[in-house]
């Protein structure tokens, strides 16, 4: 309810005489109209003071400009009558201004005798302010006039009930230009809109208490409080650095469409972060105010927020408020989409029922940067779409301590220099999609990953492209995926974990793409293929080659069925790898997948990839087993055995041949007579060589061995593991020298009266032939 207030005073002139019998008119200018039943407040009041300078007038609630001529200038004020029953006139008076009429000399003569006035006049001691001021009619009047103020100047529109300060010149974003080019804040109490109001309080733009201020809506300052109350003082403005949905009309009654005032909120905050430039820079400062989903509210948006050009958006919420899709239960809205998007956080929010929750770009702004924090995501197509890869490279977005739930079918396509999850719960559904599907370089730390039901052809959690999400590829260095400390379970059988559809790039450097797997724990892989109908799947299941793949301190409970492996390739990727390219496997790894596969051999770790597990030198042998251990077969000789394998005597060709001398142990195992168990074994090593030599017109490779320890074993020590012969093609027997080439298959033949037969290379020198050139001085 407004109040009729009685005003009482004593009324003095700058000189501190009485001013007695002298006219005051009041002209209202702003306050709660329709709030007192069959009361219509006038537009201007006038009362007289007696002959000893008392004033006395009753006014309802309200702003009122305050005029009176004295001396032949007129002398304009602002009260702010309280919502109380009585109050002393000099306590009201907010502006003390002295218009003079003539020029600007006796304008600024004006203001130096109003400052003599506060200072000596006790009924004027309250004023709060004084500034050189001008009154005009119209905006028009204001904006055509050419008269020179200083920064911080005020203005004022008498019919419009608002004025403007100077702004700095070198503001960008201003509320209004005059026609001379001098740039203007709206600083009210009237504001033609909520945003210039908003943008007021980020300029620490103030108001005495009790101001009634009308942006688009009443709200009333409160003395000493960071927040802005409305009319009715509920706080819905809060402070300038978070802005409150509620204040812009959202609900979040989940029933009523909140998109319109979510996006309002937004605009006004824009209107902030525009004016944030640091001095000297085209970089503007990361200032923006948040955007608050308040009270675990339900904020359901029928359209898209649209954030286009917004430098910074920033939204939180306590942890339980919710944006979600139309309630009609078909995915078809996209929660917030925009280019020109340098930093984004988002904080404590859910989403449900979407089409996608971003389609957020940088516009290629270098240093963008994207944080999702405590955020919760169901029911959504996609939630993270960073358009192509020339409008978003240059990001990098982290997701920390998220959860995406299980029927969230894909939870990123993006194309950003760098991806960051972090202690987040990821058990989206099992469908042919790829989780995340990303051109960048992917880190996942501390994650557990939960398959949703039994997983599907087609389906991954990670796949690395060359797509650039314009229809084409791109390539670049640094790109990979990298796991620490994650957790896959297994809820009925697993996705494939990384698929690598990312060519290496600089062959000769071997730098990208790299997937590397640390102290991770894995269960229960693999119940279907990547590919149907390919031959074999694996928890890196490779389209193309990478540079590398690692595995170190993990662990396995169950590893794979029939098909299943660590590594496995495509059946199209006919073409050996590069060079170089290797499966590391710690021993630790090692050890627990050997044992998590079992004795049952048709289970294995890997298999057309095998050679390249722990392979010891992965420049110079290939078609060997894991560790570097050799197949055997037996020759037609019984109790022989045999391995063959292939060597590259060169990097890429043969006049860049590596020296190639290696250990290599050779062990058997034999029966007594007709017995079933294995009762002797023994074993021999040899230190072998292959060198080039010049021999019969023509360069050749050359095998010769030396054998450093070993003996007889078995029944009468008729048994061993010696070198029968060694030579180069795959037969039982052959030549010891061969034309020279990149490559070459040995084979050794071995033993006499062995039931089996083992095998292993140890190279003696280990190094990149690609560095031969550098290392022969």
């Amino acid at each position: 309810m407004t109040t009729l207030c009685t005003i009482t005073g004593i009324v003095r002139d700058r000189a501190g005489n009485l001013l007695a019998n002298q006219e005051f008119k009041f002209i209202f200018r702003s306050g709660v109209r329709g709030s007192v039943a069959g009361v219509l407040l006038p537009e201007t009041e006038t009362v007289n003071t007696d002959g000893s300078g008392n004033i006395s007038i009753s006014l309802y609630t309200g702003y009122y400009l305050v005029e009176t001529t004295v001396e032949g200038k007129v002398w304009r004020f602002t009260i702010v009558v309280p919502n109380e029953a009585t109050a002393t006139f000099s306590n009201l008076i907010t502006q003390d201004v002295i218009i003079a009429t003539d020029s600007l000399e006796q304008t600024i003569q004006a203001r130096n005798d109003a400052v003599t006035a506060k200072n000596e006049a006790q009924d004027f001691a309250n004023a709060t302010e004084i500034l050189v001021s001008k009154y005009y009619d119209s905006m028009a009047e204001l904006l055509a006039d050419t008269t020179n103020f200083a920064e911080g100047d005020t203005l004022f529109i008498t019919t419009g009930k608002t004025s403007f300060k100077v702004a700095p010149s070198s503001e960008l974003s201003p509320d209004e230009t005059r026609t001379d080019g001098v740039k203007l804040y709206e600083a009210g109490p009237t504001f033609t809109t909520r945003a210039r109001f908003i943008a007021a309080i980020g300029r620490n733009q103030t108001w005495p208490d009790g101001t009634i201020i009308t942006a688009e809506s009443d709200y009333k300052a409160t003395a000493g409080s960071t927040q802005i109350p409305d009319a009715a003082g509920f706080n819905v403005i809060p402070d300038k650095n978070r802005y409150n949905v509620k204040a812009f009309g959202a609900l979040g009654n989940g029933l009523t469409n909140d998109a319109a005032a979510i996006q309002a909120a937004f605009d006004a905050v824009e209107v902030v972060a525009n004016s944030a430039q640091w001095p000297g820079s085209s970089t503007f400062a990361s200032v923006s105010p948040e955007v608050l989903l308040p009270d675990g509210g339900e904020f359901r948006i029928d359209s898209t927020i649209n954030v286009e050009g917004h430098r910074f958006v920033r939204l939180v919420s306590d942890g339980r408020a919710l944006i979600v899709g139309n309630t009609s239960g078909t995915k078809t809205v996209t929660a917030f989409s925009g280019s020109g998007v340098r930093y984004l956080e988002v904080e404590g929010v859910q989403f449900n029922n979407l089409n996608k929750a971003f389609v957020i770009s940088s516009g290629n702004l270098n240093s963008s940067k994207y944080v999702f924090r405590d955020v919760i995501c169901d029911s959504t197509n996609l939630f993270l779409d960073t358009d192509t890869y020339a409008l978003s490279r240059s990001t990098i977005v982290n997701f920390d301590s998220c959860v995406f739930e299980s029927d969230v079918v894909q939870v990123a396509q993006a194309y950003v220099d760098c991806i960051n999850v972090r202690d987040s719960w990821i058990a989206c559904r099992s469908s042919s999609t790829d989780t995340f599907h990303v051109n960048s370089l992917i880190n996942f730390s501390g994650c557990m990953f939960i398959p949703a039901g039994s997983a599907t052809i087609g389906g991954s959690w990670v796949r690395l492209t060359e797509d650039n999400g314009a229809g084409g590829t791109t390539t670049e260095q640094h790109r990979g995926v990298h796991f620490s400390d994650c957790r896959f379970s297994n809820e009925g059988s697993n996705h494939t974990i990384v698929v690598n559809d990312y060519d290496v790039i600089g062959e000769e450097e071997t730098l990208t793409p790299t997937i590397n797997f640390h102290a991770c724990s894995i269960n229960g892989f693999h119940g279907v293929m990547y590919e149907n109908g390919n031959s074999e799947s694996g928890l890196v299941y490779l389209l193309k080659y990478p540079a590398s793949v690692s595995f170190k301190d993990c662990g396995f409970f169950t590893l794979g069925n029939a098909e299943g492996a660590l590594v496995a390739k495509t059946d199209s990727l006919v073409a050996n790898p590069h060079d170089g390219f290797r499966i590391d496997v710690d021993d630790t790894t090692f050890s627990n997948a050997m044992r998590a596969v079992g004795a049952t051999t048709t289970k294995q770790i890997a298999r057309s990839l095998r050679s390249y597990i722990k392979n010891p030198d992965p420049y110079t042998f290939r078609d060997i087993l894991e560790d570097g251990h050799l197949s055997i077969a037996a020759t037609g000789t019984t109790g022989q055995k045999k391995a063959t394998f292939t060597i590259q005597t060169g990097w890429t060709n043969a006049s860049s041949r590596t020296p190639i001398t290696f250990f290599l142990f050779l062990g058997g195992q034999g029966r007594t007579g007709g017995t079933t168990n294995i009762q002797y074994a023994g074993g021999a090593v040899y230190l072998v060589t292959i060198t080039g030599v010049f021999e019969a017109s023509a360069h050749k490779s050359k095998i010769s061995f030396t054998k450093l320890h070993g003996g007889a074993f078995g029944n009468g020590e008729t048994s061993n593991a010696d070198i029968i012969s060694m030579h180069f093609g795959t037969a039982d027997t052959g030549n010891t020298t061969e034309n020279l080439a990149t490559s070459h298959s040995v084979t050794v033949a071995f033993g006499t009266q062995m039931e089996y037969g083992i095998a292993r290379i140890e190279p003696l020198v280990t190094k990149w032939s690609r560095y031969w050139n550098v290392l022969r001085g």
